[in-house]
């Protein structure tokens, strides 16, 4: 059976008072919106299947490496 690789991808919407949010991860973000003083909207956009070369492409892009899904950087597949 082949392999299937899936980008999800989500938008979360905060609302502040006085200034921006500015760079945060989504612990941080969630955190301001459950404890502090923000509001937050988490909504899937979409999803979509890739090849193997795009999962391997879109490891790179998100600061991983095509081995997380044991792959190469053309989308193959390690042995091991």
């Amino acid at each position: 059976m082949a392999r299937k690789f899936y980008k999800t991808t989500f938008k979360f919407t905060i609302l502040t008072e006085d200034e921006p949010v500015g760079d945060v991860s989504p612990t941080q973000a969630d955190y301001l919106c459950t404890e502090g003083p923000g509001v937050g909207e988490f909504e899937k956009e979409k999803e979509e299947e890739l090849t193997p070369k795009q999962a391997a492409d879109a490891l790179t892009q998100m600061r991983s490496e095509p081995g997380f899904f044991q792959l190469d950087e053309n989308g193959e597949e390690i042995d091991g």
